[in-house]
Order: C-alpha cells, then sequence, then structure tokens
C-alpha cells in the first residue's frame, strides 16, 4: 500500500456519536423497506407502490449505504494489507454462515420461504434471508477497497469502485436501456454487490474530512431525495412500466447515503444523537434478526399506510429487544456484532 495512502487520510476518532445514533436509525429504516408492500406496477401504481409507499421507499434507501460507507469510514490502512484482506472475512463469514442456517430453518417452517429455484450465487446472496446479502457484499467492498490500495492508490479504488457501481444498475433495473431484453438469472444473484466497493470507497474519502454544518447537511439530503425521484421517475418513463418493475434509484442513491452519513457527522454533538449513541452497538443485531419477527407478525403483504406503522413498530420493538438480550448472552454476542 502507497505512503500516500497510509498518511494523508487522518483515522476518524473511534466513535462518533452521531453515526453511532445513525446506525440503529438505519436498522430500522431497513424494517421499513422490508414491509412495505409488493411491487406492482399499473396505471394506478407507475412507480411500482402505493403513492405513500413510494415516499416511504426512497427515504428509507440510504440505510444500507450508510452502512457501508460507515465500513469505508473505519478503515485502517495502517493495519496492512494481510490484515484487512483476512479481517472482514474472519470476522463476518461466520456470522453469514450461522444466520443463513438460522433462516434455513426458519425459511423451512413458513410457507413459500424457500427458493424454488437454487443457484451457486445464492450462497452469497441470503437465501432465503433476503436481507443478507449486506454480508458478503461488504466482505467484497472492504477486500476491492484494500487490493485497489494496494496496487494503485486512492485513484485506482476510485476508478474501480466507479465501474463497478455503473455496471450495477445495467446489470438491474437499467438492463433494457443499453438494449438487453432480459439478463441471465445468475446475475440477479450478485447485481446488488456491485455498488458496495462504491459506497466504501466514499466512506474512506471522507476521513480526515471535517463535517459539514448541520443546516448544510441537510440541504444536501434534501437535494439528494430529489434526485431518487427524479431518476425513479425518469426511468419508468424512458424505458415504459412493463419493462421494469421496480425502477429504484441506483444511480443518486450514492450522493443521497453520502449526504445522510454526513447528517449524521454533522449532528455527533446532538441531545438526541447522545441518547440514540449506545444503540449503535445492537444495529448489526437488529438488522439481522428483524425479518424472522417480519414472518411472525405480517399477516398481509399489500398494507395500508396504518398497517405498515403498526407493522413497523411492532418489528422494531421486537428486534430491539431481542438484539439488547442477544448482545448479553456470551455465545451469541459474537455472532450479533
Amino acid at each position: 500500500m502507497s505512503r500516500e495512502d497510509t498518511k494523508s487520510t487522518v483515522a476518524p476518532p473511534a466513535r462518533d456519536g452521531g453515526i453511532d445514533a445513525f446506525r440503529y436509525a438505519m436498522a430500522v429504516l431497513v424494517i421499513g423497506i422490508h414491509i412495505l408492500p409488493p411491487v406492482a406496477v399499473g396505471p394506478d401504481r407507475p412507480f411500482g407502490l402505493p403513492g405513500w409507499a413510494v415516499v416511504i421507499d426512497i427515504i428509507c434507501r440510504c440505510a444500507v449505504p450508510f452502512f457501508f460507507i460507515a465500513s469505508g469510514y473505519y478503515f485502517r490502512p495502517e493495519r496492512g494489507v494481510w490484515s484487512n484482506l483476512t479481517r472482514p472475512v474472519v470476522r463476518i463469514a461466520p456470522i453469514y454462515l450461522v444466520w443463513y442456517a438460522v433462516y434455513l430453518v426458519a425459511a423451512s417452517r413458513v410457507s413459500g420461504k424457500l427458493p424454488e429455484h437454487w443457484r451457486l450465487l445464492m450462497t452469497i446472496d441470503g437465501g432465503p434471508a433476503f436481507h443478507l446479502w449486506f454480508l458478503p457484499a461488504l466482505v467484497f467492498g472492504l477486500v476491492t477497497l484494500t487490493v485497489t490500495l494496494a496496487l494503485g492508490g486512492r485513484m485506482l479504488a476510485i476508478a474501480v469502485a466507479v465501474l463497478l457501481a455503473v455496471l450495477g444498475p445495467f446489470l438491474a433495473d437499467y438492463h433494457t436501456l443499453v438494449g438487453l431484453a432480459r439478463y441471465p438469472p445468475h446475475l440477479d444473484d450478485f447485481k446488488r454487490q456491485l455498488a458496495a466497493p462504491a459506497f466504501v470507497v466514499i466512506g474512506y474519502l471522507f476521513r480526515g474530512t471535517q463535517s459539514p454544518r448541520g443546516s448544510t447537511a441537510f440541504a444536501l439530503c434534501a437535494l439528494a431525495i430529489a434526485a431518487m425521484f427524479v431518476e425513479r421517475y425518469t426511468v419508468i418513463r424512458i424505458v415504459g412500466n412493463t419493462a421494469i418493475g421496480d425502477a429504484e434509484s441506483l444511480l443518486s442513491v450514492f450522493p443521497y447515503g453520502a449526504s445522510v452519513f454526513n447528517l449524521a457527522r454533522a449532528l455527533n454533538t446532538t441531545a438526541l444523537a447522545e441518547r440514540l449513541r449506545s444503540l449503535g452497538k445492537i444495529s448489526l443485531a437488529v438488522y439481522l434478526i428483524h425479518v424472522i419477527f417480519i414472518w411472525m407478525f405480517r399477516d398481509t403483504v399489500d398494507t395500508s399506510p396504518w398497517q405498515f406503522v403498526s407493522l413497523g413498530a411492532t418489528v422494531a420493538v421486537s428486534s430491539t429487544l431481542a438484539a439488547l438480550l442477544a448482545i448479553r448472552v456470551p455465545l451469541l454476542r459474537r455472532f450479533v456484532t
């Protein structure tokens, strides 16, 4: 790894109140994404979701990017290449394997949760637990950052991350824009992972930078949310309702995730951040556990706004309590933190 990349970026403080508080908030937003009504494009749903759900869906889309960016922000190049290659694998792989097994067992007891057709890449996409894809993707992002920094420094890391970030959307929702009638099914299991290096690199580039003022951070978040709406609407209009059933904002989500992360940094000394920062330590546990409670408590998938709020509150509270218990059990703590 070049001297430039080990010395020119100042290591951030070990803990940040705003980032820790937002970790928990982002875990709750993930719950919001996962309990939205199913995507079904039609004349009354040009965005694939009811109008109220479109707004919630877009607002919640900063959640997973936030976790990737935070990992890049706390990335430590001074550890050395070998340590940074092995550390995420050793730390994350056991968590992934244990929870993959947990959800296999759980899915076998819930009708319709086991996949009808298994593909090799589903082993890194969570299988029946759709949310577990985040863990292998995080490993991929951190390993990619490590390798590219070692081979060519920050410029190569940025170039590779941008290339992968652009490929992701065109393998997914944007495939028809480049003349692909469809893409091979196995790519569907990998397209989301391609965005991970870019988010991790964004976090890495924030190392040593000053956080913006709160007012500036809020303004940037508002602009990014507006861009999310514009992108989704544009894709729907260009491609048509039947070509892309769920036209996500797969490009503007990068500035959106970055702006929310900087908002967290800007609010690190606020009273609310101080109250919530202790919950940051259970954010991963909430993320891992919450789908079990969705399966337990969800009676219907096509929810109304009030059903959404009620289910979201139930799952969030249940997941939080379960996470608080899990981190207090030594045998479980290793697999939830």
